[in-house]
């Protein structure tokens, strides 16, 4: 063979073998052309398959089911890594929630043709140990993601690549207040199967466990409400054992209340004069089922949920309806200072007057023996929307709402049930005044009866004392004596006194004694 045949021959057995390592022999060390450079190691001139990062393939999102999970997040491991964002790391269970995907920019597809699978899995960054992931329901895809969905405190702005997806996470059957899981969402392209990936470490919280913290929390705030109208029940019993008034001063006792006595919502509730308000238990009633609200809602969120108009207007309405109360009591049941120190000296009252009624459930809705009825409709609406509160749930509080008509007709319950206290007859009212003109007539039976002079219909004395020739008087505290005298006078006394005594005897809430009155000596 001449050397131009053997140059042509391996000529084209290197153009045949090019990318490939050809063996030695196919080279003649007898040729006079320089020899072929040395190839390099076939590793280095082509990757192993085992190296290269896998194709995405289109048939693994089609096994995006419980059962088939895993084998969808480990396709989903040889893409891009991807991130999630959220307002917090606290997953409420049993109700939707939002996250935010932010797909990894070098990933393929396209942005408008996209499918997303969210798994939940044991808390740990070793894949190998995330166990059986559990299939979650994406409700909804937002592209980009509504401004609801961002971080508290976030930029606005959102990256193209950003989606907002809606979750449902399924209750965690377990006394523990939060359960540390892995939140895994994959990303496929419906041509392409999985492009992105992105995972993030969460805490799960269960119903059952936050319901029982703000039960808790709740029944201990009411315990300790109870038990501090005890202690307080009882200080006042002590204190007025200990008093020892001097007559006419007169104390009555105030009996001690047993512990369990005082959890009665009534009783922890009552006014001044131990009397069942429902005002006071209205507020009440609406703290602590806004308190249970508020705490189910932190643990199960991990933050602090807003109030709705609704629910700030229920607290508002209440208080305006306690307040609105205590002006009626301050303003129709109250006596005169000056004239509550007279009945006091005269022992009328005694020196405490803690009253002597008894909290009842049937005085929210009784007036004596009279059906309050505005007071049984501001009950009527309390318990309706209180219902309603509780059958909404409480895992959103900023959502709960209440019909406008439903709330006006509440703030109208609570503006007749104040309107109501207003126009009662006003006995504390009349006995005031009645009191004012029995003192100034007391002050008259004593001045004619020392001077023996009686007086007219008006109480002046009908004609002037003569110094020169005076008429001797009643003897003190001689009211027989005065009768005799001035019997004008007495009767202008006892005319007022019978009017007093009947208001009185009405009040069956205070400790009265009316008899006090019969002597003004």
């Amino acid at each position: 063979m001449g050397n131009r045949t053997r140059i042509a021959f391996i000529a084209l057995a290197m153009a045949a073998c090019a990318g490939w390592p050809c063996p030695a022999a196919n080279v003649s060390p007898a040729s006079p052309a320089a020899p072929a450079p040395a190839q390099p190691p076939a590793a280095s001139v082509r990757p192993s398959l085992a190296a290269m990062p896998a194709p995405p393939d289109p048939q693994a999102c089609a096994s995006a089911t419980a059962a088939q999970a895993r084998s969808l997040i480990v396709a989903a491991q040889s893409t891009p890594l991807g991130s999630l964002t959220r307002k917090s790391d606290v997953l409420s269970g049993q109700a939707p929630t939002d996250v935010v995907f932010s797909r990894p920019a070098s990933a393929a597809g396209s942005l408008d043709n996209l499918d997303f699978h969210a798994f939940l899995t044991f808390d740990s960054v070793d894949p190998k140990r995330w166990g059986a992931p559990r299939l979650l329901q994406v409700l909804k895809v937002q592209h980009p993601p509504d401004a609801s969905q961002l971080p508290s405190g976030s930029d606005t702005t959102t990256n193209a690549n950003d989606f907002g997806l809606n979750l449902f996470i399924p209750d965690q059957y377990t006394y523990w207040l939060r359960q540390p899981r892995m939140l895994v969402v994959v990303a496929c392209d419906r041509g392409l199967g999985p492009i992105a990936w992105a995972r993030r470490p969460i805490s799960v919280s269960s119903r059952l466990s936050s319901a029982l913290v703000g039960l808790a929390l709740m029944l201990g705030l009411y315990v300790a409400s109870g038990t501090w109208v005890w202690a307080k029940r009882n200080q006042q019993a002590r204190q007025a054992s200990a008093v020892v008034p001097v007559p006419p001063l007169r104390t009555t006792t105030v009996h001690p209340w047993p512990w369990w006595r005082c959890l009665d919502p009534v009783v922890m509730t009552s006014d001044s004069f131990d009397r069942a308000s429902l005002s006071k238990l209205q507020i009440f009633f609406f703290v602590m089922l806004v308190g249970f609200g508020v705490t189910y809602s932190l643990v199960r969120t991990g933050t602090l949920s807003d109030l709705s108009d609704s629910i700030v207007f229920l607290l508002g309405v209440s208080a305006f309806g306690a307040l609105g109360n205590q002006v009626a009591s301050v303003t129709r049941d109250r006596l005169s200072l000056d004239n509550w120190a007279w009945l006091v000296s005269q022992g009328v009252i005694p020196v405490n007057d803690p009253g002597h009624g008894q909290p009842r459930w049937v005085d929210l809705i009784m007036s004596d023996s009279e059906l309050n009825l505005y007071k049984l409709q501001a009950m009527t609406f309390t318990l309706i929307v209180g219902t309603a509160m509780v059958i909404s749930g409480f895992s959103d509080l900023a959502k709960f709402t209440v019909p406008q008509t439903m709330l006006q007709i509440l703030g109208l319950s609570q503006f007749v049930f104040v309107g109501g206290q207003l126009a009662k007859p006003a006995n504390i009212g009349d006995l005031d005044d009645l009191l004012t003109e029995l003192r100034k007539r007391i002050a008259q039976l004593r001045v004619a009866a020392n001077a023996g002079i009686d007086v007219d219909s008006t109480g002046v004395m009908i004609r002037s004392p003569d110094p020169a020739n005076p008429v001797p008087g009643a003897p003190a505290n001689a009211m027989a004596a005065a009768r005799t005298l001035v019997p004008h006078a007495v009767a202008r006394y006892q005319e007022i006194v019978s009017e007093v005594k009947i208001l009185v005897e009405s009040l069956s809430h205070r400790d009265m004694n009316p008899g006090a009155l019969d002597d003004p000596f």
